[in-house]
């Protein structure tokens, strides 16, 4: 089972992979890390939020929508078994994944504006107003907006780990999971 996480910065997309990761044992992949951190390091980019924001759209403008996508299927091989990535930001990042798995599914993570504000780390841009903005350009401009919109599930991140744990586990087995 392939499960794709989506949702803002700050919703939760981490948690919930690692709590895939942690107690139901997928292997965790993430755009951010398992490809644009890499590209990145060989250009001798600092690996910031917006560096790696621009890096990906700088890919996706010469490449296409889809090609982080590709990249990590090349770097993950086979989509198989139980696997949890995270970091969708173009429908066609979706579809590619979508195409190549034989069970799919994309959970769409959401929290409240403000509690994702609250949630940012050092790493996260500093003011709300550049951090706001990060939400219209991953909207607008990367296609994100239309791939929360692809979601089968939805998943609101509004409170603590445990009540996350909690509704995680009633998705796996609303998808069928069994642990092993």
């Amino acid at each position: 089972m392939i499960i794709g996480v989506v949702g803002l910065a700050g919703s939760g997309k981490d948690e919930i992979a690692k709590i895939l990761e942690e107690k139901y044992k997928f292997k965790r992949y993430d755009f951010s890390k398992d490809v644009l951190m890499d590209l990145a390091k060989k250009r001798k980019l600092s690996p910031s939020k917006v560096n790696m924001s621009n890096l990906g759209d700088e890919l996706r403008e010469k490449e296409g929508m889809g090609i982080l996508a590709e990249m990590l299927h090349q770097r993950i091989g086979r989509l198989e078994g139980n696997i949890v990535i995270s970091g969708f930001r173009s429908p066609e990042e979706v579809d590619y994944i979508r195409n190549e798995a034989l069970q799919f599914h994309l959970i769409e993570v959401y929290a409240d504006p403000l509690v994702r504000f609250a949630r940012r780390n050092e790493r996260e841009i500093g003011t709300s107003k550049e951090f706001f903005e990060r939400d219209r350009h991953d909207m607008e401009t990367k296609g994100m907006g239309k791939v929360i919109k692809m979601a089968d599930f939805i998943i609101k991140n509004n409170s603590d780990r445990v009540a996350l744990e909690s509704q995680v586990y009633g998705l796996l087995i609303k998808l069928g999971y069994k642990h092993t």
